[in-house]
């Protein structure tokens, strides 16, 4: 693990956007695996996903913006705002991990990722809970992992949260002081979703979820350990803007996939 995080795209790319890098997936990355689901990124005032290359479909008010420390943006802003996805998996998955880059509301029910449109059961997200803590919540009882980690408001963060039945997983870095907190707590169950895919919201309607920004997403519905997680967050973009260096996997003595960056829909 070491020689991996002393390699030269984790050590240059730092805390800001990465500007210069352009979007796309690497298979390789620790926390895409075989069932990667979703990855999405900021662009014109709502989400493209990086695996079909198609925008979401759009309700509420979303709004462009760039920050210098997370890049470009869409501002989540009055009832129900959402950039939503339809013909994802509809698969019961008993593991996912949600990633975000954000600038946090703060206190709030704020949620950044959903793997479902329908209100109830089904719903899986990556939310600001209520009491103000980042967590994943498995809607119709399935039960919240909290990590009992703060949001501060106007703080740009990357936050990632990995569950299963019996465990979870989360890693907080703050972009603006590169500070990293890390949290382990009990598991959730999941259920079926509805095959379309919430940016920004949920079904619940939530208002103002991400209104000062959210910068990118993805879901892959496998866990990821701690370790995984924190290799992760040493450059906490690379989900997203790959750089092109040997695999983690690689390092941890697993077979890995091509490092090359692509774009899956013009290959």
């Amino acid at each position: 693990m070491a020689a991996f995080l002393n390699q030269p795209g984790l050590t240059r790319r730092g805390l800001a956007y990465p500007a210069g890098f352009a979007p796309g997936f690497d298979p390789s990355h620790p926390a895409a695996g075989p069932k990667a689901r979703f990855s999405g990124i900021a662009l014109g005032g709502n989400f493209v996903s990086l695996f079909r290359g198609n925008s979401g479909s759009t309700s509420g008010t979303l709004i462009a913006g760039i920050d210098g420390r997370i890049g470009p943006l869409t501002k989540f802003t009055g009832t129900g705002p959402s950039s939503t996805f339809s013909g994802q998996s509809a698969v019961n998955e008993t593991s996912w991990t949600i990633g975000a880059i954000f600038i946090s509301n703060g206190p709030g029910s704020d949620v950044y990722f959903c793997t479902s449109s329908a209100a109830g059961g089904g719903q899986v997200y990556l939310n600001t809970n209520v009491t103000t803590t980042f967590g994943i919540t498995a809607s119709g009882g399935g039960g919240s992992a909290t990590s009992g980690i703060a949001a501060v408001s106007g703080v740009p963060y990357f936050v990632a949260g990995s569950v299963n039945s019996s465990a979870s997983n989360f890693v907080v870095k703050r972009l603006d002081t590169g500070q990293i907190f890390t949290a382990q707590s009990s598991g959730i169950t999941t259920a079926t979703p509805n095959g379309t895919y919430m940016v920004g919201s949920r079904a619940a309607l939530d208002n103002n979820s991400c209104a000062k920004g959210l910068a990118a997403v993805m879901a892959t519905a496998q866990f990821c350990s701690l370790q995984q997680l924190l290799i992760w967050a040493a450059d906490h973009c690379s989900f997203w803007y790959p750089f092109n260096t040997p695999s983690i996997l690689t390092a941890l003595g697993a077979a890995a996939a091509s490092n090359t960056p692509f774009f899956p829909w013009i290959q």
